[in-house]
């Protein structure tokens, strides 16, 4: 068992806003830290001291492999989570992941006609 404690996320966004005619804008930001890890593995190979060694290895360097794996997550989904909290502020009420599969299938539904008459039987 891998346990975080003081486990945080901080959104945060820059201050003032940025106004233009249409909208207020704010640059936005999601951080990830961990201050302390436990790690439970028990019976490891059958080697006491070997579980000895895996967990306080696991413990010393969790906290630090939780900001790499963050800083290789945000890279990808960045835009991705700024999106999401975006549609918060804005008060969009499909902000989830189904919500954005279920939105790009109906885009795609609306480009293509892949079954005959399909565009005619959904409304958009």
């Amino acid at each position: 068992m891998f346990q975080m404690i003081n486990f945080n996320i901080a959104a945060t966004m820059e201050w003032p806003p940025y106004v233009n005619t249409t909208a207020i804008c704010a640059t936005s930001d999601v951080d990830v830290s961990v201050q302390q890890v436990k790690n439970h593995f028990y019976n490891l190979m059958g080697d006491p001291e070997l579980e000895e060694l895996m967990n306080d290895a696991m413990e010393s360097l969790g906290p630090e492999m939780v900001q790499i794996l963050w800083k290789e997550f945000k890279e990808f989904y960045g835009d991705y989570i700024r999106k999401i909290i975006e549609d918060i502020i804005n008060g969009n009420k499909f902000t989830g992941i189904t919500s954005h599969v279920l939105q790009a299938t109906v885009q795609n539904l609306k480009q293509l006609d892949w079954l005959p008459g399909i565009s005619d039987l959904i409304k958009f």
